[in-house]
């Protein structure tokens, strides 16, 4: 018997903007370069003397992310994006490339505001053709819908999301598998104006 271990170490370079052409309309651009992995591979085996150490590259493709907010009255905005990654362009490891696919993910998603704009109801669709593919080369789909609720804090310092997904992966007609989920989301966010804190204490 034998254990193999990776570990990856990698570094890239990211950079977006945001544009506001109008007061209602934000649009933002994001782009992260390939990653370059370095690799330590380890493998060990029953007997310590066929333990072996090496070394392996890898390197993933570029990601190029578009967002986009419009608020079409004071409670309401509507928000769209969309992801594009091709990881067919994955270099290195071995890995058999005639099973990867190009990324793509589009989302579309409302938020409404209730109780003096602190309680969001958000609603939102997700459409994701996934990196890899079936054995045969079928593209896998997967397609999502969330609704999700929260509590904004006074001052807009914090905020408590929660969200509850349903997903269907894949088609029994098209991959002859199909996949369905529920999943729960819970996020806590808090920050501090340090400089109006000092001006209290001052």
């Amino acid at each position: 018997t034998s254990v193999r271990e990776r570990v990856f170490r990698g570094h890239c370079i990211g950079a977006g903007f945001v544009s506001r052409p109008i007061s209602q309309l934000s649009i933002g651009l994001t782009y992260e370069s390939k990653i370059d992995y370095h690799v330590d591979v380890s493998e060990r085996f029953t007997s310590a003397s066929a333990d072996t150490e090496s070394t392996e590259t890898a390197s993933m493709p570029s990601r190029m992310t578009l967002s986009a907010a419009y608020r079409l009255a004071s409670e309401v905005t509507v928000f769209a994006g969309g992801t594009i990654c091709d990881f067919r362009k994955f270099e290195g490891m071995n890995f058999p490339s005639e099973r990867l696919a190009e990324e793509k993910i589009g989302s579309l998603g409302v938020e409404y505001r209730l109780g003096q704009k602190r309680v969001p109801l958000r609603g939102s669709f997700t459409y994701e053709q996934l990196p890899y593919t079936m054995p045969d080369g079928q593209n896998i789909k997967r397609i999502a819908f969330a609704v999700g609720s929260g509590r904004i804090m006074r001052g807009g310092r914090g905020k408590v999301d929660i969200a509850l997904q349903f997903a269907n992966t894949g088609s029994v007609n098209n991959n002859t598998y199909s996949d369905r989920s529920v999943r729960f989301f819970l996020s806590i966010t808090g920050s501090e104006d340090w400089k109006r804190q000092r001006g209290r204490q001052q």
